[in-house]
């Protein structure tokens, strides 16, 4: 397959990812017989236009376009012309001789996804493709949603006079970005991305605990970035208590642009994401797309706290303002943690499905469509009221009782149900502890150490061995002894000034 029309496919996918869920960040490509790109398209915002429809849509305006360029090309060549003088007011006779309209435009159809066959929030892009008559199509990956298998017919488009066929290619390429949409269908849960940032010695926090930049500024711009990749983020109650964090996607002003690029892997779908968000996070296009759509672009914050745990005024202040920034189109999640002797099941229910004359039930909510749950008849599952306020003050937040047991699979499960392809848990201990249980072979572990600082002493990152800890080249006792601590195949490195990134498989 063409270099160029691979890396179009690449940029498409990446500026889908985290822009399209719960829809999957498809990338579509649409060229001539000899490999020019005619148009490109991307999965958008749900309810939006699905790539390949897009990409039709794009074509449509650039052949406009060019034809608006060939007809007026002398006038506009005339560097004497007076621009007032060119005309541009025969739009009947363009549009009779426009050739988007024109059904034998000899293309190929590059897609990662297989195009859907059935009407959803879009009609079936199957359909469109078939009316616009290409030579061939070509697909990364069939879909897993069973709504497409079981109206599967590929068989259509060699009856339409179509070549359909699987490319090797585009499915490891689409896969990079991909992942996470396969997981949720097939699993019912994201793709989990645990990260750390830790010290030369491997701490990932002090003691006594204090809030921390671990990770330098040249690191931090990727991370933003990887944060708009994501459909959910999670912390846990010392880091809400200590940081006060945001956890939005933001651009900082010292993020400043640099087009230079380097050579993309498109043969290991594990790389490929990590070089992506190396390689486009700088790119002026895509930070533009991006702070253009920023409120698209926004994972679900979400935050796993105890019951009667304090949020400080400046927290709740802080979440309030981001809601507010963003039109109250954002997701907030706080997850209750439970006691020891609460029950096993989580009660979970959506405001749509809650049965109001239910006795059993107690809704608290206000005019922002706020939605807490918990049941009278246990104690255990009560929440501090002055708490209660507190989370119900901020517009669009939702609260939820974890269950005593396995609640890190149960938050998955709920982001997933929320339309969640990934999810990134930015720590601190009690989540590394809990997630680092559930990691599978999809899952990765981003580790970011800073090989300029060191802290002595405080909390230290335990669920990979064998990480180089300034210069010592032993694994600490702690770390022995912690049955999660493995050996985990390291997938990609990269040094950025003074940290060294380094991403594990999961399992």
């Amino acid at each position: 397959m063409d270099e160029s029309i691979l890396e179009a496919i690449v940029r498409a996918s990446y500026l889908a990812l985290g822009f399209s869920s719960p829809n999957p960040p498809v990338a579509c490509v649409i060229s001539n017989s000899n490999n020019d790109i005619l148009a490109t398209g991307f999965t958008q915002v749900i309810g939006g236009n699905h790539a390949e429809r897009e990409a039709y849509a794009n074509l449509e305006k650039n052949l406009k376009i060019n034809h608006y360029i060939e007809q007026f090309a002398d006038q506009i060549a005339d560097d004497n012309a007076d621009p007032s003088t060119i005309q541009f007011t025969n739009q009947k006779n363009i549009s009779n001789s426009d050739p988007s309209a024109n059904t034998n435009l000899e293309h190929d159809v590059y897609v990662t996804l297989e195009p859907c066959s059935h009407t959803g929030r879009t009609p079936p892009c199957r359909d469109l493709i078939i009316s616009k008559k290409p030579r061939n199509v070509f697909v990364g990956s069939l879909d897993p949603n069973p709504i497409v298998e079981s109206q599967r017919d590929n068989k259509i488009y060699s009856q339409s006079g179509i070549a359909f066929a699987i490319s090797t290619e585009l499915q490891l390429v689409g896969q990079a970005f991909l992942a996470g949409f396969f997981k949720r269908i097939r699993k019912n849960r994201p793709k989990i991305i645990i990260k750390s940032a830790i010290s030369a010695d491997g701490f990932y926090s002090t003691e006594p605990a204090e809030r921390l930049s671990v990770s330098n500024q040249s690191s931090n711009v990727y991370l933003s970035m990887l944060r708009a990749k994501v459909d959910a983020i999670i912390v846990g109650p010392k880091t809400t208590e200590i940081d006060n964090p945001s956890l939005n996607f933001r651009i900082p002003e010292y993020m400043k642009a640099d087009n230079s690029k380097s050579k993309l892997n498109n043969e290991n779908p594990d790389v490929l994401f990590w070089e992506s968000i190396m390689n486009f996070s700088l790119d002026q296009d895509i930070q533009t797309h991006h702070r253009e759509n920023i409120i698209e672009y926004q994972p679900i914050r979400a935050f796993v706290i105890a019951k009667n745990q304090i949020l400080s005024k400046d927290f709740i202040h802080k979440q309030k303002v981001l809601q507010e920034l963003y039109n109250h189109k954002t997701k907030i999640v706080f997850y209750i943690l439970p006691e020891r002797q609460s029950s096993n099941q989580a009660t979970v229910f959506d405001s749509g499905d809650l049965n109001k004359n239910d006795p059993d039930l107690i809704e608290f909510g206000d005019s922002h469509g706020n939605l807490i749950e918990t049941d009278p008849n246990n104690a255990s599952r009560q929440i501090d009221q002055s708490l209660q306020d507190s989370i119900l003050s901020i517009s669009n937040v939702r609260i939820q009782h974890l269950p005593s047991i396995q609640w890190a699979d149960y938050i998955c499960k709920d982001l997933a149900d929320l339309g969640a392809n990934n999810l990134l848990v930015e720590g601190g201990y009690l989540l590394y502890s809990e997630f680092g249980k559930i990691l599978d072979e999809e899952d990765e572990i981003l580790v970011v150490q800073n090989k300029n600082l060191r802290l002595n002493k405080g909390s230290k990152f335990d669920l990979v061995s064998g990480i180089e800890l300034g210069s010592d080249t032993e694994l600490a006792a702690d770390q022995k002894s912690n049955p999660q601590t493995v050996s985990r195949k390291m997938i990609f490195q990269k040094k950025i000034d003074s940290d060294e990134w380094k991403v594990y498989k999961g399992r």
